[in-house]
This record gives structure tokens, sequence and C-alpha cells, in this order.
């Protein structure tokens, strides 16, 4: 699995941005408060409840909305429409090869949708604000309902939640299992890996 982009509207600094990414290293650059956190911050959402509050929302605006475009490849395990274990989880013939997930939010009530449809398809918002999908022939087709990633390593599409203190000079493109349960003598990124290891749905926590 890979998140081939992300599309943020009305999110913090982001009126409507869209970020692709490299399927190698990508490299966020930009001054303080300029919206880094807010981006790696998009892609944890697909793993982790509430990532995002209402307070995140632009000052002049009722909802924000975050637009993942993800890639898989053969044997991802995908989380929709139902309860995700190893016995219910779908498998990538239930879903096309690239499919976008929409993460919803509303200011008057607070109320989250999780979403998800082919990338292929059309869509517009209608005058209720609700999305409707149509393909190429006309054909109208439901949007699928999105759970969240499993927060377990043993799934390869578990996302390492490594937000770095500012100002570091250090980057480690080696990241796995060992590394995310490893204190070295130096102390660096021992915060995100507290984290990690006093998550009590991490596999291994205990």
């Amino acid at each position: 699995m890979k998140v081939k982009s992300v599309r943020l509207v009305n999110l913090r600094s982001f009126v409507d941005q869209e970020i692709e990414f490299s399927e190698n290293i990508n490299l966020l650059v930009g001054a303080n408060n300029s919206g880094k956190s807010t981006i790696v911050k998009a892609m944890l959402n697909l793993q982790y409840e509430h990532v995002f509050e209402v307070s995140d929302i632009r000052s002049t605006h009722k909802d924000l909305s975050v637009w993942s475009k993800i890639a898989l490849a053969q044997g991802d395990i995908i989380p929709i429409s139902g309860v995700f274990d190893e016995d219910h989880a779908m498998q990538v013939a239930e879903m096309p090869l690239c499919f976008t997930a929409l993460f919803e939010l509303k200011r008057y009530n607070g109320d989250m949708k999780f979403s998800c449809f082919d990338s292929n398809l059309n869509f517009k918002f209608n005058q209720k604000g609700e999305i409707e999908l149509w393909d190429n022939t006309g054909k109208s087709s439901p949007l699928k309902h999105f759970i969240h990633f499993k927060d377990r390593v043993d799934y390869k599409n578990f996302i390492y939640p490594y937000l770095s203190r500012r100002k570091t000079d250090y980057l480690d493109s080696n990241v796995n299992e060992a590394l995310s349960l490893t204190v070295g003598t130096n102390f660096r990124n021992i915060t995100a890996k507290l984290q990690v290891i006093c998550n009590n749905t991490y596999p291994k926590n205990q």
C-alpha cells in the first residue's frame, strides 16, 4: 500500500491543497506553522481516530476534509464495510487498485465521517453537501464505509507514527519494527518511541 497523494481542504493552514508523494523518501521543507506536521497527520489519520478536531477547521468555514489517494498491492488488507479482523478483512479483489479515502469533519456538531470510493469514478457534491459518484457510463455508485487501518505491525500497511521534535539533524530511512522498540544511548526520537511502546493496542507493549 502506498499513499499517492493527499488533498487538504479547510484544514489549518490549508484552504485547498493537493500534495503528491514520491514512491521513495519524501522530504517536507517549510517555515514554522506552514503545514508540515498537518501533512504527516493527514496520513496518520488513516490509522488513528481523533487526529483532527473541530479546532483544526479554518475559522471561516463549516467543515474540513482530507482526501487520501491510495494505491494497493496484491494481497493488501483493506478495512472497509465491516468488522476488521483476520476473519472478516476484505482483500484487494473487493476494491480497485487505486481508491480514495475521504475524511470529513463538521463544525456544528463535530460529526466525523470516513468513506472511500474508486479513484476512477466521477464525483460531485449535491445541494445537501453529500458526495455523488458515477462511472463513465453514467451508472451511479455508492460510497463505502472506511474503517481505520489496524494499528498492528504484522500488517503490511502499518504506519509508524514518528513525529519527531523540531530542529532535528537526523533522518533515519531504515524504520522498522526493531527500531520502533529501541531507545539508543543518544535518546533520539525517544518521545515517539515511548508513544508506540505505551500504546495498549500495540501487540508487544507488554
